[in-house]
């Protein structure tokens, strides 16, 4: 069923490819939603879901949203209380293993309990071990008609090509500082101030969750390292190689973070890129440097994970972007 005037989607922000897939009269059995941390991944899966379970969605005359946000359905998934969403998660473990995959094997075919269908909600899918990711395949390949499947990830480099080809990847829109500004100052203004809200956007790598998470915990000690990528990407563009080695030296590796560390920082490091290069001021030069740390910094990650010492590592990575 097509969504004709009814205002869709209203609580997720911006990403109107999504609004625009899901607003027509069929949807895929798999979709992996792929954007950083604090993008709203989970906030859209709970958006689509609820929109196609809806008491409301064949209410072509309802003047509410879709989803409502009201019948019994909306009310019980936002507050966590749909049964027939099954999450999967890697339970705070560095990986997301087969045992927990093959849960959903075990309740794959018993039929819904509140509606016509039945969603599982893999949450950190990036962090699915090879082997786990065979065990999803075979559920991914012929699942029951009622079953859907949402694959949330940082990144869906880090999935098997054949778990790709069998589910629709939809990136999560990223945003300008002064639009999560306007957002947030909308929404949270009565809350926070002015010149808070701005220091979180800048922290936000274009993210509306982490801008309202670093609001609301902005003593969480993951900020610390998240700082710490934004001021060493900040030395890497715009100070000499000496004063950037020396940041290195004093600023990264005298902490003696751990390889986990050091991989977040990378990572946090390549959303500030990523942000940064989509901005209308940075001119080709910036982005060509941009490119070239890009590949330094993924050469590193995969060095780190690999144990090599991490001295040498980020020396190289720094050398290598010239």
């Amino acid at each position: 069923m097509a969504v004709n005037n009814r205002m869709f989607l209203k609580y997720l922000y911006g990403n109107s490819r999504i609004k625009e897939i899901f607003s027509g009269s069929s949807v895929s059995h798999a979709y992996i939603l792929e954007g950083p941390k604090g993008s709203g991944k989970h906030t859209a899966a709970l958006e689509i879901i609820a929109s196609l379970v809806c008491f409301t969605r064949n209410d072509s005359e309802s003047p509410l949203p879709l989803p409502c946000h009201e019948c019994p359905a909306c009310k019980k998934i936002f507050n966590n209380h749909y049964v027939d969403i099954i999450y999967i998660d890697n339970n705070d473990k560095t990986t997301l293993g087969v045992d927990q995959i093959r849960k959903i094997k075990d309740t794959l075919y018993t039929s819904p309990n509140e509606g016509s269908k039945k969603f599982y909600i893999i949450e950190n899918a990036h962090l699915m071990t090879d082997e786990a990711q065979n065990a999803l395949l075979l559920s991914l390949e012929e699942p029951p008609s009622f079953v859907m499947f949402f694959l949330l990830c940082e990144s869906s480099d880090n999935l098997l090509d054949t778990i790709k080809s069998r589910a629709h990847i939809m990136k999560m829109e990223l945003f300008k500082e002064e639009d999560i500004v306007s957002y947030v100052t909308e929404r949270y203004g009565s809350l926070y101030d002015e010149n808070m809200i701005k220091k979180a956007s800048q922290n936000s790598f274009g993210t509306i969750g982490r801008t309202i998470s670093y609001l609301e915990n902005p003593n969480n000690p993951e900020y610390e390292i998240q700082n710490l990528a934004i001021s060493f990407v900040e030395n890497w563009m715009e100070h000499t190689l000496s004063e950037t080695l020396a940041f290195v030296s004093n600023d990264i590796i005298a902490k003696k973070m751990t390889k986990n560390e050091i991989c977040s920082m990378l990572d946090y490091s390549l959303n500030k890129i990523g942000s940064s290069m989509t901005s209308s001021n940075t001119s080709k030069q910036s982005v060509k440097k941009m490119l070239k740390i890009v590949n330094a910094i993924n050469i590193a990650k995969e060095q780190i994970l690999s144990n090599c010492n991490q001295m040498v590592v980020l020396y190289s990575m720094v050398l290598n972007s010239i």
